[in-house]
């Protein structure tokens, strides 16, 4: 892969930034979903809770992102690295969808069949599911989030603060499998959770090696792209 200028572990993220970045975000989303909430009462619900999210998400990301400004430096890194490496990462993405596709595969006796397995992952993951039957404003704005929103704010948030964060306080592949464990954590779900585990493994060495959030973002994209197509697939077949 294109190599790039490296950051020091932790460079910009000490400890108190980090949670002053944190509780803000939090904050200054809390806010704007509460009113976006009650000033969006016209719209049907679904539409509604769609808008609602997709604002809270977007405050999130500004938020962190004026805190550690300018964007395209460390520790958010997202800046474009080069063609190779966002190839390299893609194939990355490709060829940990094969690693964990045999995970499952091998461990069928636990987790059960490949295809109940997808199943159960994409009614989790996606909302192809939870949006059957509803209005085409709902799904613009939940793909928009899903596809695009949420890839930028967790690969800030995850490979650009938290991982940087670790970096200063363990070696880095412990840092690495600490960020990737909180990252399955997040997700809630213990059938989804090795799937998530293994694939912010990979986002976390795509990340280190090129000092880009930006090709871990495609990454993230993408497979979301993927995934929801799968569970249009497979839940509304």
């Amino acid at each position: 892969m294109t190599e790039v200028e490296t950051l020091l572990p932790g460079e910009t993220v000490s400890g108190k930034r980090f949670l002053t970045a944190i509780g803000s975000a939090i904050l200054a989303a809390a806010v704007i979903g509460g009113i976006s909430y009650a000033a969006f009462g016209f719209m049907s619900q679904s539409v509604r809770v769609q808008a609602v999210a997709f604002l809270v998400y977007a405050m999130l990301t500004a938020t962190l992102c004026l805190f550690f400004r300018p964007t395209t430096a460390g520790p958010i890194s997202l800046r474009f690295t080069g063609a190779k490496a966002l190839a390299a990462s893609i194939g990355i993405l490709v060829a940990t969808a094969a690693v964990v596709v045999l995970f499952y595969y091998c461990l069928g006796s636990i987790f059960g069949s490949l295809p109940s397995v997808a199943r159960q992952i994409v009614s989790i993951a996606t909302d192809a599911g939870r949006l059957k039957g509803q209005p085409t404003t709902a799904w613009t704005i939940a793909i928009a989030r899903g596809c695009l929103l949420v890839p930028v704010f967790e690969e800030v948030f995850f490979r650009g603060l938290l991982l940087e964060w670790l970096r200063k306080r363990l070696r880095e592949d412990l840092a690495v499998i600490a960020m990737a464990a909180l990252f399955a954590l997040e997700h809630g779900s213990l059938i989804v959770a090795p799937y998530v585990f293994l694939f912010a493994i990979s986002l976390g060495y795509v990340k280190l090696r090129t000092h880009s959030t930006l090709n871990t973002v495609v990454m993230h994209s993408l497979h979301n792209v993927i995934l929801l197509t799968l569970g249009l697939r497979i839940l509304n077949a």
